[in-house]
């Protein structure tokens, strides 16, 4: 099993769901409380339960990629 994979740019999150049934994401900044507290929980879930080609844990960074943020309409 795998830890959450880091989404670096647009074309890494299109790539994935093209190749994956399932996309689980976890949209997160570092200088968020919450997002912090459920980070353990979230890499867990990915560790136990990630299935190639079948269902995959993303983290996203919306400071670093704002525009994948815009497209899913992220705000806090």
């Amino acid at each position: 099993m795998a830890a959450p994979t880091h989404i670096t740019a647009p074309l890494h999150l299109t790539t994935l769901t093209g190749s994956t049934t399932y996309v689980l994401a976890d949209f997160y900044a570092d200088w968020c409380g919450p997002c912090k507290t459920i980070a353990p929980f979230f890499s867990q879930l990915s560790t136990q339960n990630t299935v190639p080609g079948g269902l995959a844990f993303v983290k996203i960074n919306v400071d670093e990629q704002p525009e994948i943020a815009q497209k899913y309409s992220i705000r806090t």
